[in-house]
């Protein structure tokens, strides 16, 4: 029988948002039916700290031990999110261990494995979503911007006490598996194809229109969506850009709106649930992607899986999915390129294919989880 699972993030699992560790912990859940799955995590709202609950996860039941009272949707405070959860992890660690017997323990940032292993909660399985040079790097909206040295000398401390690594990242799987030789696993994401697919034949709305999905901050490069969409207006290309998500940029991306006269042309849609995702996916002529840097991104298949054309920076196609042309393109960060590639993929339709179609949630997970277990065991 496989061991229970028991995930340390601080999120909350009844108020999940579209995010790549949110999408992998809700994901485990779904599809793993044979695995109990615990989460200790945070809350927004009035319900006790400190205290395990029977909580619903879409058709699964789980167990929740919030630790913590703080909304991450707020905008940045002093004290950051992961020290504040990882204050609740030390105080509520008598709670935190009375779930652990014999249990897997799930980690999705460093800083939250290297605490779960220093406050006797066992080694765990740490999943990496970006890598260290992305995070330490200029365009990191991470305080691991200002810590480079730290962070690389608690990488090392953590890679040593886990026992095993999942890394959404292909070239920084290579670079960890020589620390961490035997125990590390390269992972890429995926989708649940009972929500990102295509428009049913009987749809008959035409997909037009690009969209935009992520956080508005700086790993993400709003502003050069802005910029983009300025050049297509000024080639006399007519498509209107949506830009799904929420962030502490968003008074930055609003004034390039209205500073470079878009707003007939550009929405801030702002955070939506999954189906609202994909929703716009499926209704979409194409998905423009401007990230800095990525590790396996979500946004890329999940769009992929609609049927809809990506083109991205280099650097938002870790997998090389776009290698591909019938795909989309990437192209470099620089606004003539990326304007060039929309005009030339822009409502091109692609048919679903089996890399595509390898990757959905209820081949991808469990398939994952036994890449972990073979470790473990």
């Amino acid at each position: 029988m496989s061991a229970p699972i028991v995930v340390i993030e601080h999120l909350d699992p009844q108020d999940l948002v579209p995010s790549g560790i949110d999408t992998i912990v809700n994901d485990v859940i779904q599809f793993a039916p044979d695995r109990e799955v615990s989460v200790v995590g945070i809350t927004a709202s009035d319900i006790p700290v400190g205290v395990w609950r029977r909580v619903s996860v879409g058709d699964r039941a789980i167990q929740f031990l919030p630790v913590a009272r703080f909304d991450r949707r707020a905008r940045r405070k002093l004290v950051p999110h992961s020290i504040r959860f990882i204050a609740g992890l030390f105080s509520h660690r008598a709670a935190i261990r009375s779930a652990l017997l014999g249990a897997e323990v799930h980690t999705h940032r460093l800083e939250t494995g290297r605490a779960a292993s220093l406050f006797g909660f066992g080694a765990p399985v740490q999943f990496i979503h970006n890598a260290a040079a992305s995070l330490t790097g200029d365009n990191s909206d991470s305080v691991w911007r200002f810590a480079g040295p730290l962070y690389h000398a608690l990488e090392r401390a953590a890679v040593r006490g886990v026992r095993a690594l999942v890394v959404f990242n292909r070239r920084e799987a290579e670079r960890l598996t020589v620390l961490a030789p035997g125990r590390c696993v390269s992972a890429r994401t995926w989708y649940d194809p009972a929500v990102f697919r295509p428009m049913g034949a009987t749809q008959s709305i035409e997909k037009s229109g690009i969209v935009w999905v992520g956080r508005l901050e700086e790993q993400k490069n709003p502003l050069l969506a802005i910029d983009v969409a300025a050049a297509l207006r000024d080639r006399g290309f007519d498509a209107h850009l949506s830009m799904i998500g929420d962030g502490s940029l968003r008074p930055n991306v609003e004034r390039a709106i209205e500073r470079q006269g878009l707003s007939d042309r550009v929405s801030l849609v702002g955070a939506v649930s999954r189906e609202g995702v994909a929703n716009e996916l499926q209704q979409s002529a194409l998905l423009l992607m401007t990230s800095h840097y990525e590790g396996s991104p979500t946004a890329l298949i999940e769009a992929l899986a609609c049927g809809t054309k990506v083109v991205a920076t280099t650097a938002s196609d870790q997998d090389d999915l776009l290698t591909d042309s019938s795909r989309g393109a990437t192209a470099p960060a620089d606004v003539d390129a990326l304007a060039s590639a929309v005009t030339e993929h822009y409502r091109t339709e692609i048919a679903p294919d089996l890399a595509i179609s390898s990757r959905a949630a209820p081949f991808a997970v469990p398939r994952l989880l036994n890449q972990i277990d073979a470790i473990v065991r």
